[in-house]
């Protein structure tokens, strides 16, 4: 079993040792090790210590928690690729128009990571600690390939702080 994201990266171990039957956990951000660790997972002789970010139980049901650097976050979002939505994201219709009968299709973006700001009960700087924004173009491009792709009513945003 695989957990991340901000609740479980600041106490991986913790966790861990609370729950035996939680084998990875991938902190702070998870595109790179995630694949990374499909790699290995997939491949003859796995090498954990090879994924970035990851806290990884040494053999089947051991007590020794072990766990690999930690990747700094990428500056610039740009590279990352789109989300692969076509296998199984659909457009969630919860938005209800008062003029219409229908809802419009939803459909969901990330324009920007972190928070420029350092509140002490907030989860997000434990992920990413600097804010970092996408470029207009960028998001745009997304935004048109997924209209393309299945034409939606509304944007929602899922940045913490846009």
């Amino acid at each position: 079993m695989l957990f991340g994201g901000p609740h479980v990266s600041p106490i991986p171990e913790d966790v861990m040792r609370a729950y035996p039957t939680i084998d990875f956990v991938i902190c702070k951000e998870g595109e790179v090790p995630a694949l990374e660790l499909c790699r290995q997972l997939t491949a003859e002789v796995p090498q954990f210590d090879q994924v970035p970010n990851l806290v990884y139980r040494q053999g089947d049901q051991s007590e020794a928690i072990l766990a690999s650097p930690v990747l700094p976050n990428p500056k610039d979002l740009g590279p990352m690729p789109f989300p692969k939505r076509e296998f199984a994201y659909r457009h969630n219709e919860t938005i209800v128009e008062l003029r219409r009968e229908s809802a419009p299709p939803v459909a969901f973006f990330v324009s920007s990571r972190g928070c420029p700001k350092r509140c002490s009960f907030c989860s997000i700087i434990t992920l990413s600690p600097r804010w970092r924004f996408r470029q207009v173009e960028d998001l745009m491009a997304e935004i048109r390939a997924e209209y393309d792709r299945e034409p939606f009513g509304h944007i929602g945003f899922l940045d913490p702080n846009f």
